[in-house]
């Protein structure tokens, strides 16, 4: 029998060698372990370190910036000091007219222009009610019978320090009452300018709300969003007017205007919700993609046809009319072209095209619902796929207009003349047509009239029926 030799090495031995190879190893992955939370450490205090350098630098740059705000204020403040200073030892020389030499007032408009140009809005501000208040700024008129007329045209005025050109921007003067649109009931006057002059200024975002203008030019200034809400416009004694301004997007809303000109002025998407406009101008003007729900443009003395009356060749294109009144007014030539004139007034209009200058207006693609119409003239005017449903219209007069694919759906027609009209394609189930002239006028296709609504018409002789028929002109 073969013996099995015993093994050599004890137990003992084994975990001494066992452990003589794992203590390196331990030692070895702790090393590691160490090495890494080290480096841990070390990324997070470089981190800490960079976010505190960079806290350092953003307060060291804000440090910077206030004191270069507070050295560009001061230096705002010293501009406005040296030039009241210039204007005190100015006036002192050659008297608060600056007649003794017309170099006074060139030196006097080039100084302020250069100072307008370097002060913030604030400190414009202060410099242009300085100007106001020692009457630099305001235009002279003079006063026969307690009638004051011009003595110039407002297109050339000139004050004693000339801004034309001024840049005024963000220019302040109205009342600041956390920006709410609270208006008196009626057109009260609030705090007084009188006869101020800043034509051919720069006026974007300047504030006037609130403002008594008792008479004002702001001729050829520029003006987008400008703020004249709740302000009272009075131009009756000494002339406000906005000719040729641009007002994109400018604030009208609920202000008060008495005799003052718009002409030709840019009003593209402003804001004149509930603005009151008696004996005002506003011919040639664009008044596009804007906001004049429930205004009111009117004359109260219907004898009297002045210029002031005209507001022909307007353009109205996609501005909101909803519950306007329109009183008294030459509206020829005035475009309405996708208006929404739902709950309009329209009474003693003339919108009919006169031989010498004026088409007459146009309302295609617009919305009179539940329109008011009275007593207004609408020769040749196009309404051609307009919506007057529901529509009350009375004593008015529509010879030879357009009105083909017009919606007259419960409609009121008393007494209305519309001989030789194109009506081609209209709707007038239950319209009243009492009382009105359809002479010579074209119903070609029309829907909903039937023989009791015709027989309630003063005249439709020579007309054509719906049907194509044509009645006996006799």
């Amino acid at each position: 029998m073969i013996e099995t030799p015993s093994n050599p090495h004890s137990w003992f031995e084994w975990i001494q060698l066992i452990a003589t190879i794992c203590v390196p190893v331990v030692i070895g992955i702790f090393t590691i372990i160490q090495n890494q939370s080290q480096s841990e450490q070390q990324r997070n205090n470089l981190k800490i370190a960079a976010e505190n350098r960079l806290k350092d630098i953003e307060i060291a740059d804000r440090n910077r910036e206030k004191d270069r705000w507070l050295a560009d204020d001061q230096q705002k403040e010293n501009i406005l000091i040296d030039y009241q200073n210039f204007l005190a030892n100015l006036l002192e020389k050659h008297g608060m007219t600056l007649n003794g030499t017309s170099t006074a007032r060139l030196i006097a408009r080039f100084r302020t222009l250069i100072a307008l140009d370097q002060l913030n809005s604030a400190r414009r501000s202060f410099l242009i009610r300085s100007l106001y208040e020692a009457q630099l700024i305001s235009f002279q008129t003079v006063q026969t019978n307690n009638v004051v007329t011009e003595f110039e045209s407002f297109d050339t005025l000139r004050s004693i320090v000339d801004l034309s050109s001024a840049n005024l921007s963000g220019l302040s003067l109205g009342i600041n009452e956390d920006d709410n649109d609270e208006c008196p009931r009626e057109c009260i006057p609030g705090v007084g300018i009188d006869a101020l002059v800043l034509s051919q200024t720069q006026l974007t975002n300047a504030f006037f709300r609130k403002m008594n203008f008792q008479g004002a030019l702001f001729v050829k200034s520029i003006m987008d969003n400008a703020d004249f809400r709740c302000s009272y416009l009075n131009g009756t004694n000494g002339g406000l007017t906005f000719a040729s301004s641009l007002l994109i997007h400018a604030k009208f809303r609920k202000t008060c205007a008495l005799d003052v000109s718009f002409q030709s002025v840019n009003l593209d998407k402003a804001q004149m919700h509930g603005m009151i406009c008696k004996h005002c101008i506003f011919r040639d003007a664009q008044i596009n993609h804007a906001d004049l729900d429930d205004v009111e443009f009117y004359r109260e003395d219907e004898n009297n046809d002045t210029f002031h009356d005209k507001y022909e060749n307007i353009n109205f294109t996609e501005t909101s009319l909803i519950g306007a009144k329109f009183d008294h007014l030459s509206l020829r030539g005035t475009l309405f072209i996708g208006a929404n004139l739902s709950r309009i007034c329209i009474i003693n209009c003339v919108l009919s095209r006169d031989s010498v200058q004026f088409a007459a207006a146009t309302f295609e693609k617009s919305t009179l619902i539940n329109a008011t119409i009275q007593n207004s003239s609408f020769d040749y005017v196009h309404f051609i796929d307009s919506n007057l449903s529901g529509a009350k219209i009375f004593m008015s007069n529509f010879t030879h207009a357009s009105m083909k694919n017009i919606d007259l759906t419960g409609a009121t027609l008393e007494m209305c003349n519309f001989n030789d009209a194109n009506l081609a394609g209209c709707i007038m189930t239950n319209a009243n047509i009492n009382l009105s002239y359809f002479v010579g006028s074209d119903l070609t296709g029309c829907q909903g009239i039937t023989d009791v609504q015709l027989a309630q018409a003063k005249s439709i002789a020579g007309a054509i029926l719906p049907n194509g028929t044509k009645i006996s002109s006799t």
